[in-house]
């Protein structure tokens, strides 16, 4: 939402900072990371606990240091930072492939996810034959998630690009 009103489009290297940072939270356990931290300000010693809220598309995890069980400290973070380095890339014209693009969608592993319909929505949009037959490819897959993502793609490429009459797309009748 952000990036469509402009925020950080006049400051050069912005998005491509952001894209960055979505890209090293990608690759991090944010609970982990969110433990890790308050240990790391507050010492050893502390019961934690974590709680995931769901909203907005994502998950938020809290973590907590608790001492006789009373809260010490907190943290949270939202998670969805596959979702933003997929919007990122398609601001700044870039390609990711299609396998990198499909296990970010089974990393989250919820069709409903952020992660999972910004990929879904790349893929879309390129409307081309090589997402065709990679989707196909998915839809045959063992794992039932992957054939998941697979379909999700066929079905939006089945209505994109309406080329055809009707206003279905080309890949409707395959």
């Amino acid at each position: 939402v952000l990036l469509r009103y402009g925020a950080g489009a006049q400051d050069a290297g912005v998005p491509e900072a952001a894209l960055a940072e979505a890209r090293r939270w990608m690759a991090l356990d944010v609970e982990r990371e969110l433990r890790d931290g308050l240990l790391r300000a507050y010492g050893d010693g502390y019961e934690s606990v974590v709680r995931r809220i769901a909203e907005d598309g994502s998950e938020t995890v809290v973590v907590e240091l608790l001492r006789d069980g009373a809260p010490v400290a907190g943290q949270e973070q939202q998670t969805g930072h596959a979702a933003v380095a997929t919007l990122l890339e398609a601001e700044l014209g870039i390609l990711p492939p299609y396998e990198e693009l499909a296990g970010r969608a089974l990393r989250c592993g919820d069709p409903g996810r952020d992660d999972w319909t910004e990929a879904a929505s790349a893929l879309w949009r390129r409307g081309d034959e090589e997402t065709f037959l990679a989707a196909s490819a998915w839809c045959a897959d063992d794992n039932p998630l992957r054939q998941a993502f697979g379909a999700d793609v066929l079905a939006g490429l089945g209505g994109a690009g309406a080329d055809v009459a009707g206003g279905a797309g080309r890949f409707t009748a395959r």
